[in-house]
């Protein structure tokens, strides 16, 4: 409830801000390429405070509020920014190439930043459906220990038994699986066709052990499982760590693009 309060709260401030803004460039906005000119000085603003999150990720030793507080800024003020955007090209397509380049520089920043907004707000719904909570540094320790859970197993199964049969099944078909991430993509997409693939050929490899044999793979499933809830939290985490790495360069491209454009600008129009 404090959540959803608080992001009410946020939206209506940065609507105010938008209706504020929009009512400066109507005021300053005769004749037009006066409204472009504050628009586009408004819009480098926000730009720059943009990219300021980023710089604050860094310095997190110097007091300068908490990261949380600028990730609120920095995805609120991106929609603000993407207003002013619009208002700046008068809601059309930019004519001159340079200009079209700018643009499209602005919507694949402003494209990755939704993309990535909405990632942060679904994945860490479907992780904790999923398995038990893990640091993403720590999921290759792990995986090593599943792997050693498991390969303790067979050959503890190997010397009770007296027999190989569960030593082998597993050097053919799990020690690979049991090595590193696996099905990355499928657990992206929500797929879960691959473990259901791996289950019915386990559960039909173990019709064929002795009740002592069966009691090690039941033991061995249980680890395929865990091991299946780590590679989907290896996936999303992972994209969750990945994006920032397209969006901060795209982020900066515009920053540079911006300033160039406002030399160009300048230089051909003259004093404004």
């Amino acid at each position: 409830m404090q959540l959803a309060k608080r992001r009410i709260h946020n939206s209506l401030l940065s609507l105010l801000l938008i209706v504020v803004l929009l009512l400066i460039l109507d005021f300053y906005g005769t004749p037009v390429y006066r409204m472009q000119v504050w628009s586009g000085w408004i819009l480098l603003s926000l730009i720059v405070f943009l990219l300021l999150y980023n710089v604050r990720k860094k310095l997190t030793m110097l007091p300068l509020g908490r990261v949380a507080f600028w990730m609120q800024c920095h995805a609120y003020l991106g929609m603000v920014t993407c207003v002013i955007f619009l208002r700046h090209i008068n809601f059309r397509v930019p004519s001159g190439y340079f200009e079209c380049l700018l643009a499209l520089a602005f919507i694949a920043t402003a494209a990755t930043g939704i993309f990535g907004l909405i990632l942060s707000r679904i994945i860490p719904k479907f992780l904790t459906r999923r398995g038990e909570e893990v640091i993403f540094e720590r999921i290759p320790l792990h995986t090593a220990t599943l792997r050693e859970q498991a390969q303790a197993l067979i050959i503890d199964c190997a010397e009770t038994t007296k027999s190989e049969v569960l030593f082998e099944y597993y050097q053919q078909h799990l020690a690979a699986y049991f090595f590193g991430p696996q099905n990355v993509l499928y657990h992206l997409s929500g797929s879960t066709t691959p473990w259901h693939h791996m289950l019915i050929k386990h559960q039909t490899f173990c019709r064929f052990l002795s009740n002592k044999e069966q009691e090690y793979a039941d033991q061995l499933q249980t680890l395929m499982k865990q091991k299946d809830d780590l590679d989907f939290h290896y996936a999303l985490q992972g994209m969750l760590k990945a994006w920032p790495f397209l969006h901060f360069p795209l982020s900066f491209v515009l920053f540079i693009f911006s300033l160039l454009h406002i030399v160009l600008v300048y230089a051909f129009i003259g004093d404004i």
